[in-house]
């Protein structure tokens, strides 16, 4: 089997490639995994001696997606806008239609809605969200967050949408991108965003300005928390149908496992 023929397996399963990188290296016996970003599937490297256990890495890859396929994971979609009829609510709907209609569960939370509150930066500045703890994150704010901590935990992917706010995500998201991180950050079970797919929409419906340093604020704290970007969409009100439509198609790809899309 050559490495083109291997990628073609695993890529045709639809396997989630995060959750089974480490596995498949090792069972082929690769020399390295390369991909990219632009249409360019994943590729393998792999030596001529390991063909018999390329092809277990390929069978396993099979196994793993066909497991997946079973039990259909679910997805968390947060939205941060106080208006439920604008751009940015229009996105959560787009991501959470493309969940369903590929066959995973996804809930829609708008925080915003949920009233989540800001740090309170509680005694030095390190509060006990930060200090030494049995693997609990607690933050002193009774609000949404625990919810929102156990949801993404269990969760097979995240779908993050926040309406930009001078060049940045809007304070109801920033709110909630400090406490996660800081109640994550000493979790003695990990982060609960850490290996997780997760997409980056900034909804620009004034101007259409500062989606790029938005959704650079959102993908740094999401290599804070662990979590792996996949796409990273920019919407404005003059891309907006284009848009709306891209999202869906992400959210898809996200629940099949397939960080990108294969070129025709």
């Amino acid at each position: 089997m050559t490495a083109q023929e291997l990628t073609d397996i695993i890529y045709g399963a639809g396997v989630n490639f995060s959750k089974v990188f480490d596995e498949l290296l090792t069972m082929a016996q690769c020399d390295e995994i390369l991909y990219d970003t632009s249409e360019t599937p994943f590729r393998f490297s792999v030596p001529a001696n390991a063909q018999a256990a390329a092809q277990a890495a390929a069978q396993a890859a099979a196994a793993a997606a066909g497991s997946a396929a079973n039990k259909p994971g679910s997805y968390v979609i947060i939205t941060a806008s106080p208006n439920t009829d604008g751009l940015t609510a229009a996105c959560g709907k787009a991501a959470h239609d493309g969940i369903v209609n590929a066959g995973g569960k996804a809930e829609l939370i708008d925080i915003s809605a949920a009233g989540l509150k800001a740090c309170l930066v509680c005694k030095d500045g390190w509060g006990n969200c930060c200090s030494p703890h049995d693997g609990k994150a607690v933050c002193v704010i009774a609000d949404i967050l625990p919810e929102l901590q156990t949801k993404i935990r269990a969760s097979q992917g995240i779908i993050l949408v926040s309406p930009v706010y001078f060049g940045q995500p809007s304070e109801r998201m920033k709110y909630f991108f400090d406490r996660f991180r800081r109640c994550e950050a000493n979790n003695k079970n990990g982060s609960a965003a850490a290996g997780k797919q997760i997409d980056l929409i900034a909804a620009a419906g004034g101007s259409g300005n500062g989606t790029t340093s938005c959704i650079a604020e959102m993908e740094t704290w999401s290599q804070h928390v662990g979590a792996i970007p996949k796409d990273r969409i920019a919407v404005t009100r003059f891309n907006r149908d284009m848009a709306l439509k891209f999202i869906e198609d992400a959210a898809m790809r996200m629940v099949a496992g397939r960080f990108f899309r294969r070129p025709r």
